[in-house]
């Protein structure tokens, strides 16, 4: 749309154009990619900067395993150095290849723990491992005689069996008549066994016949809950006998020697065996840990259904504790109804960090603080010092093992005060002195001044970093007081 805005002056009344406006208007789309475009460019850049310049870190894991074991294991120089198998193939493992522990408190001590160099490596965490089998006791042997045990069990049941159904059915109440539970005697040897007699029901009892029919009403008689057990004793015996009942009365018989026992004595078996061989679910043995050999810190029990598992994370904190660690095994109480232990080889796994190659080139050591004023301490400056000093130049590149020297310029409020210099706190690896100098006078160095110089060195072990010191310098006064001052200069290692 075009917009055309007139002007009229009053001079001559003429018309002139002055100004002529296009005015486009913007859709939505076009108004939105406008005003996010940029911003979404820029953190794209960013986000891309970041991945391509920042750097990385990437964890590693280093396994150490123990150069020396001692103790009253049987073989323990098996379970010296790199494990011969790894885990997952305990089956492999016997006396001849590793360290045997049979029972008791037998212990075993690791130690002196090497592998792969770190380096510069950083120091993450460290878990210790096992690479070891366990053989409960009769795990590997089959069960003799199975045979006989099923029978000799079975004879036990049997015979419990027996005892308790005889015990049963001749543990009547006082109240049964004898009559209630015959027992038919058995023929002599050779003589046809007599038919069974007809049971006849007992003759009805007449309300006359007894002196206390009356009482029938209020009391229980016993007599016929007597009936009732007896009976259901009866149904109880038949059914477990092996002979078939042959009379249907309430003639009480006898169980055999022999029963038909309603489930597999081989199940029993087995299942006692089982029972056995897995033990009781207690500790076996426990780990113990130590930096000296003196202290002893536990790490936990190995349990006989978890040995597989078996895994600690060590409280360590550097390479040196590493250096410096003990592993001790040993046997707890009842440990020798578990059955034995073989043990190839103890293996820490240490996590650390490395930094990438961009990383290593963009590190930036952060230069060391000047001294903080210690009120207890003496002070490094003082705000009425007239006097002040500067190093030139003020900062230097070596390499470890190279030296360097800087110009100390004092810069004096009177010529003829006495004055001290000193040198501040240096690194390791680290050294200075201060000489005099013989610098002759120019602009550079008036007679003002009093310049001086700095030589400091470098070691060969130092790292690369970017290092800040400082000169102390003191001048006395008049009335003698010192007040103190300081200048600084920088050192790079290359």
């Amino acid at each position: 749309m075009k917009r055309d805005r007139r002007v009229k002056f009053a001079d001559r009344g003429r018309t002139v154009i002055l100004e002529r406006e296009r005015i486009t208007q913007e859709g939505p789309v076009r108004r939105i990619v406008r005003r996010w475009l940029r911003p979404v460019l820029m953190v794209g850049g960013v986000f891309i900067a970041i991945t391509l310049i920042i750097p990385f870190v990437r964890a590693d894991i280093l396994e150490y395993y123990a150069g020396s074991c001692l103790g009253t294991w049987e073989n323990v120089v098996h379970a010296v150095g790199k494990p011969q198998f790894e885990t997952g193939t305990e089956g492999s493992l016997h006396s001849e290849n590793s360290a045997r522990f049979s029972g008791g408190d037998a212990q075993i001590f690791c130690g002196s723990f090497s592998g792969d160099d770190p380096g510069d490596k950083v120091f993450k965490k460290a878990r210790v491992s096992f690479v070891w089998s366990f053989a409960p006791v009769g795990a590997s042997v089959a069960p003799a005689n199975s045979a006989e045990s099923g029978t000799i069990d079975e004879e036990i049941i049997s015979s419990t069996s027996s005892d308790a159904v005889a015990s049963t059915s001749t543990s009547l109440p006082p109240e049964v008549s004898p009559t209630t539970v015959s027992v038919p005697e058995e023929p002599p040897p050779g003589e046809p066994p007599p038919a069974p007699a007809a049971s006849e029901p007992p003759p009805p009892s007449s309300p006359s016949s007894s002196p206390t029919t009356w009482l029938r009403y209020f009391v229980p008689i016993a007599r016929a809950d007597v009936v009732t057990s007896t009976s259901a004793l009866l149904s109880t015996s038949t059914s477990i006998t092996h002979e078939a009942a042959s009379s249907t009365s309430g003639d009480t018989v006898l169980p055999s020697s022999t029963l038909d026992i309603p489930f597999d004595l081989s199940v029993v078996a087995s299942s006692a065996q089982s029972f056995v061989s897995e033990g009781p679910k207690e500790g076996v043995v426990q780990v113990n840990f130590s930096l000296d050999g003196k202290i002893w810190n536990a790490l936990g029990s190995v349990h006989q259904d978890t040995w597989h598992d078996a895994s600690y994370e060590l409280p360590l904190n550097s390479w040196e504790e590493l250096k410096e660690l003990q592993i001790n095994i040993q046997g707890l109480p009842g440990a020798s109804a578990m059955g034995d232990i073989f043990l190839d080889g103890i293996v820490i796994e240490v996590t650390y960090e490395t930094q990438s190659f961009v990383e290593q080139l963009l590190v930036i050591h952060p230069a060391s603080p000047p001294p903080s004023v210690n009120e207890e301490g003496p002070r490094i400056s003082d705000p009425a010092s007239k006097h002040f000093c500067d190093i030139e130049p003020f900062s230097q590149s070596i390499r470890p093992g190279e030296s360097v020297n800087y110009t100390v310029v004092l810069r004096p409020s009177g010529m003829s005060l006495g004055y001290l210099t000193q040198l501040g706190e240096l690194s390791p690896g680290i050294t200075a002195s201060i000489a005099s100098a013989d610098m002759p006078t120019t602009a550079r160095f008036p007679t003002s001044t009093k310049p001086l110089t700095l030589i400091v060195s470098s070691a060969q072990d130092v790292a690369s970093s970017s290092l800040n010191f400082i000169v102390l310098y003191s001048e006395t006064q008049g009335d003698g007081t010192a007040l103190p001052n300081f200048c600084q200069y920088n050192l790079i290692i290359e």
